[in-house]
């Protein structure tokens, strides 16, 4: 990543908290943490005017009182776009299962090889910046 990003990282667990958390610092990325939903999506409100706002969220899909899933259709019904990492301790099946009507594709199931998480954020950042990129072409030729 060229410019520190700043990711929160929302889980429930706090050793894959910490994990998470301690990878993506020893790459040089800001991370911020939250327990549960309502304190991630305060987090995201809190920083989107000031001088760090969250450019990623790692969220795992079973947060205490707003689910991981309700804390990105907040995050979406609020129009902010922060792209996002679903994380889940359910396969990739099972989630796809449960989650029929979402529209997360990203998905990576815990626990997680080092690097992976990183690995993972850092696709989803480079898919996001070449979307922008073709909408700002767009715009251009409009």
């Amino acid at each position: 990543m060229t410019k520190t990003k700043h990711v929160l990282v929302a889980d429930h667990e706090s050793d894959a908290l910490n994990t998470a958390k301690l990878n993506l610092e020893r790459k040089g990325v800001t991370v911020s943490t939250a327990m549960d939903g309502q304190s991630a999506l305060d987090t995201i409100l809190q920083n989107q005017t000031g001088q760090r706002p969250v450019d990623f969220l790692v969220c795992d899909v079973e947060l205490p009182g707003l689910s991981g899933l309700e804390l990105l259709e907040e995050v979406r019904r609020r129009n902010l776009k922060i792209p996002c990492l679903l994380t889940t301790g359910m396969s990739r099946e099972g989630f796809e299962q449960n989650a029929v009507d979402t529209m997360f594709r990203h998905v990576l199931c815990k626990p997680f090889l080092d690097g992976s998480l990183l690995d993972k954020v850092q696709e989803i950042l480079e898919e996001k910046a070449q979307i922008e990129q073709r909408e700002k072409k767009k715009q251009l030729t409009v």
